[in-house]
């Protein structure tokens, strides 16, 4: 991946609802191949018909993550977040880091 990601969350667009958050620890997302790594675990907990990877930057940029259909490559796409209601996912982000008992870093 390109960016460094401090949290890879599973987003249902549909629902507004958030299935998993996994927080990226700053020497794994410094390194890429140990970065892509935890994108493919998360990516095994996917619903695909339903969910999707929402990639968060340090700077708190959003990017829907995806595998290419080659090698190992990982799409990163801002562009494809614009169809995203953004109040309604920082919504569902709260809403799961409450009930979990996240920290709000």
């Amino acid at each position: 991946m390109n960016k460094v990601y401090k949290e890879l969350v599973v987003y249902s667009p549909t629902d507004c609802k958030i299935s998993w958050i996994e927080r990226v620890p700053y020497e794994t997302a410094i390194e890429e191949k140990a970065s892509d790594e935890v994108f493919y675990h998360v990516w095994g907990l996917v619903n695909r018909s339903r969910e999707i990877v929402v990639g968060v930057t340090l700077g708190g940029d959003f990017y829907q993550l995806s595998p290419a259909g080659y090698g190992t490559y990982i799409k990163e796409s801002w562009n494809s977040m614009e169809l995203v209601d953004k109040p309604k996912l920082l919504c569902a982000i709260a809403h799961y880091k409450e009930s979990h008992r996240m920290s709000f870093d």
